[in-house]
């Protein structure tokens, strides 16, 4: 921060975005951020959001953001799904199963 008073330069979403791409690893925080700077610089921008945080770490070789949150989520609706699905057929399914 080296003082700067002002309003948060890099957006939630965008420091979320860094510190799960560089893995916690703060030399690689280090990089991303300045090459979100910079982008947003090159922009006109006076914030960093999560599309120039994205651009840093395609520029970025061995970084990029794992997918397997959505994996996660997908399974997540699919048993949701299942289990609703199930307590809203097994009252029609009673009378026809003979229970």
């Amino acid at each position: 921060m080296a003082g700067y008073q002002g309003v948060p330069l890099f957006t939630v979403g965008a420091q979320r975005m860094l510190f799960k791409a560089a893995k916690g690893v703060p030399r690689l925080v280090n990089i991303l951020a300045h090459k979100a700077l910079m982008v947003s610089y090159g922009c006109g921008l006076h914030h960093v959001g999560v599309g120039q945080v994205k651009a840093a770490i395609v520029d970025t070789d061995g970084v990029s953001l794992s997918n397997n949150w959505l994996f996660g989520i997908a399974l997540f609706g699919l048993i949701t799904a299942v289990f609703f699905a199930g307590l809203l057929l097994t009252p029609m399914l009673t009378p026809m199963l003979g229970g």
